[in-house]
């Protein structure tokens, strides 16, 4: 009698390790899933945060050479209002910006601003925008173009990319 007693405390005693055992288990396993998918959301946020910083930059480029044409090309005389600064080829729209009378409120320089096009501003399609500087005594020019991954300047994902360009 004595030896079955025995017998049905070790299979307890057993049982509970196995319990024991395999929730042991379970929470290594659960630990490192959620070691990798906290690693895989970084790298995610990571690699869109660099997408929207070079679709920025290549808007600032774009703005830059668009203003380098209205300086050069056109010597400035671009009329106040909507004006034309080439076609988006993958949207297939044209950038359309909104030139602003010049401030020549110092003789000795004249400021050019070339902004997006009121439309979309709000949008979340791509845009930029152009300050051009004149130097009127040493005829310099400075260019800030700055390029946005998205236009509408009060959402948090918004990038701003400066290029800037002294000639």
């Amino acid at each position: 009698m004595n030896y079955k007693k025995q017998k049905i405390i070790q299979g307890h005693t057993q049982e509970g390790y196995a319990i024991l055992f395999t929730v042991v288990v379970v929470s290594v396993i659960s630990l490192m899933a959620i070691g990798l998918s906290n690693s895989s959301y970084k790298q995610l946020v990571l690699s869109s945060l660099a997408k929207d910083s070079h679709l920025a930059f290549y808007q600032s480029d774009t703005a830059a050479e668009c203003a380098l044409y209205a300086d050069n090309k056109l010597d400035m005389s671009i009329p106040p209002g909507p004006w034309s600064c080439g076609v988006d080829a993958k949207a297939g729209n044209d950038y359309i910006l909104d030139v602003q009378p010049p401030d020549v409120s110092d003789p000795n320089t004249t400021l050019y601003y070339l902004k997006p096009d009121p439309m979309i501003l709000t949008s979340n399609e791509p845009c930029f925008s152009i300050q051009i500087t004149k130097d009127n005594v040493n005829f310099t020019s400075n260019i800030k173009a700055r390029g946005y991954n998205v236009c509408d300047i009060n959402n948090p994902r918004v990038l701003e990319r400066l290029t800037e360009v002294d000639y």
